[in-house]
């Protein structure tokens, strides 16, 4: 990881704090927060997958999957955005969701990381674990709308953890001569 990926990293970091930080703090705002930050980061994520592709992944094979999953990822986003004037509920079963799927996807593939031997799974096990019991919290409190906006803070708070330690971890230098 550069020095510049470093920085990046802490700096999300610090964000996702601040964002948990104002969650609890503006209980009155706690809701628009986290329906702004899911919206805001899923059409981030997929204009950086949009942008991706038409810069290098177009020319690759198995590029036009990159163009859906941007498509896809920035239509979630403005979905997203859409629905915040819904009753809450909804929301908040599809933050449920995407703990769920966010959980699902950290837990198979910490364990094929397993199996291929690789010594880093149980990092991604962990986090795909909190993810999951997240949901099931969640799922659990749907009708206290407050409690899951601290277990929203919570996951934004171990997200946050998980990026620091990602960030000043030493890594691997791998030369070929």
């Amino acid at each position: 990881m550069t020095k510049m990926q470093r920085l990046r990293t802490v700096a999300e970091a610090a964000f996702l704090l601040l964002c948990a930080v104002l969650i609890l703090r503006l209980p009155d705002m706690g809701y628009l927060i986290v329906s702004a930050l899911v919206c805001l980061s899923l059409v981030l994520a997929g204009l950086k997958e949009l942008f991706y592709y038409f810069a290098m992944a177009r020319h690759m094979v198995g590029g036009k999957s990159i163009l859906y999953r941007g498509v896809l990822l920035t239509d979630l986003g403005l979905f997203t955005g859409s629905i915040a004037s819904v009753p809450r509920v909804y929301i908040l079963i599809y933050l449920a969701v995407f703990f769920g799927f966010a959980g699902f996807v950290d837990v198979v593939g910490a364990l094929s990381a397993r199996r291929d031997g690789a010594h880093s799974w149980k990092m991604r096990f962990l986090q795909g674990a909190v993810n999951i019991l997240l949901v099931m919290l969640c799922l659990l409190f749907l009708g206290n709308e407050r409690l899951v906006e601290f277990i929203f803070c919570f996951s934004l708070v171990n997200s946050a953890v998980i990026k620091m330690i990602t960030a000043f971890r030493r890594t691997a230098v791998i030369y070929i001569s």
